[in-house]
């Protein structure tokens, strides 16, 4: 009588633990995701690849990783402004949320003054991609020559900046970056952490 009572119990121990053993194992083989076109606006993760991935619309996303402490170091971040940190809240929106769908890295920072918040995309191309992607930002941003390498625009109080170097397609959305000579300053404490 005793046993049969503990019987169900103990049954739904041993499927819990099938089910959660179920969730254990190695790491994830990297997976390709597609790419959307760069006037859409989808919220993705990061996935790191390790070899180049074509994505449907031929870009060729090339592989490319760095936490985002890296990228920006605290030191480069106070020297920028002593005033930003790190988002706790971080959201890719825009151009950066297409650099996330396809892989690329994002990162996010926010002004604890202002509640100002720095959104950043870096995506590693091949050189035929990156001439289509420059070509597309030429459409979207005045040339900007002076403080980066690359087009700048502001739309309704937001910073909108894309700059190439090498082989990176760099996106900076912000309201904290008004003008070029602003997303200038942050790209240079950006651009050491870029092998």
């Amino acid at each position: 009588m005793r046993l049969s009572r503990t019987t169900p119990a103990v049954a739904a121990a041993i499927v819990l633990a099938t089910a959660l053993a179920g969730c254990v194992g190695g790491p994830e083989e990297p997976q390709e995701t597609p790419v959307a076109s760069p006037t859409s606006t989808p919220a993705a993760s990061p996935t790191p690849t390790s070899s180049p991935t074509e994505q449907p619309n031929d870009l060729v996303v090339l592989p490319f990783s760095i936490p985002c402490d890296e990228l920006v170091s605290a030191d480069a971040l106070y020297e920028f402004n002593p005033n930003v940190g790190v988002d706790p809240q971080p959201s890719a929106t825009g151009l950066v949320a297409t650099i996330a769908e396809a892989g690329g890295v994002t990162c996010g920072w926010l002004n604890q003054t202002s509640g100002d918040r720095i959104s950043v995309g870096v995506l590693k191309l091949d050189a035929a991609s990156l001439d289509r992607v420059r070509g597309d930002a030429a459409r979207r941003g005045e040339p900007e020559t002076q403080y980066f390498d690359g087009y700048f625009r502001e739309e309704n109080g937001v910073g909108h900046a894309e700059d190439f170097e090498g082989s990176y397609w760099i996106v900076l959305d912000s309201p904290a970056l008004l003008g070029a000579d602003e997303v200038g300053s942050f790209l240079a404490a950006l651009r050491p952490a870029l092998p």
